[in-house]
């Protein structure tokens, strides 16, 4: 099963002039089914602008890879050509299209994040074609951009992700600068824990002594002690 069946198709056409209003949408059901054929330009370097020429009949396309979080903005650009693009994935499944980036323009910008369950080096391509089917050079760039990560435990954590504290009653946010959790004072029983949790101390002598917890936990604070509790 390709990325398109479990995450669906992003996309959608604006309008660049009084003229443009009056576009028929591009139809990706049937443009998914000639994709494969298009004429691949060869490997883009993120960061990178390149040129390439649309000849119909056939599509153009640009390969590149990224993994999953990674967030991804495409452009395709000409001076004289209405760019129409296509995020594919190594199967030619349609995960994203554009035809109009924003209203006065005949560019086509993608934004795309990429599912988290997505393996690193994963091949991805940019189709692309002239909206009139007319021979035209473009030119195509990719900006990937890697996911803020956060580790918690023995779970890894993308940005904006939400978990629960290692105290069973607070809550975590992954961001750009960490993780940070409320606050909240935890209802405890030091002789009848939850289980996975392992006092070490009370919490008078939680403030002079030091430890290390075990692979898979994370150390705890309360009011009745401090300890290790497994994630």
């Amino acid at each position: 099963m390709g990325l398109l069946a479990a995450f669906g198709i992003v996309g959608g056409a604006g309008c660049s002039s009084e003229v443009d209003e009056e576009k028929e949408p591009v139809d990706v059901s049937e443009a998914e089914l000639t994709l494969r054929t298009a004429t691949v330009l060869g490997r883009l370097e993120p960061g990178g602008v390149h040129a390439g020429r649309y000849m119909p009949p056939r599509r153009s396309a640009w390969t590149f890879t990224a993994r999953g979080g990674d967030q991804l903005t495409v452009w395709v650009r000409s001076p004289v050509g209405d760019a129409v693009a296509f995020l594919t994935d190594a199967q030619w499944n349609v995960l994203a299209y554009n035809d109009d980036a924003e209203p006065g323009t005949h560019d086509a910008r993608i934004r795309f994040v990429v599912p988290p369950s997505v393996a690193p080096n994963t091949t991805f391509r940019v189709v692309f074609e002239d909206y009139q089917l007319l021979p035209a050079m473009f030119t195509t760039s990719v900006d990937v951009r890697p996911s803020v990560t956060c580790s918690y435990g023995s779970a890894l954590h993308l940005s904006g992700d939400t978990f629960p504290s290692a105290d069973g009653c607070n809550t975590c946010t992954c961001g750009p600068g960490g993780i940070t959790c409320t606050k909240k004072i935890c209802a405890c029983d030091p002789h009848s824990p939850s289980p996975g949790v392992h006092y070490v101390a009370s919490p008078a002598q939680c403030q002079d002594i030091s430890f290390t917890c075990g692979p898979g936990q994370v150390h705890f604070q309360n009011g009745c002690g401090c300890g290790c509790k497994t994630i």
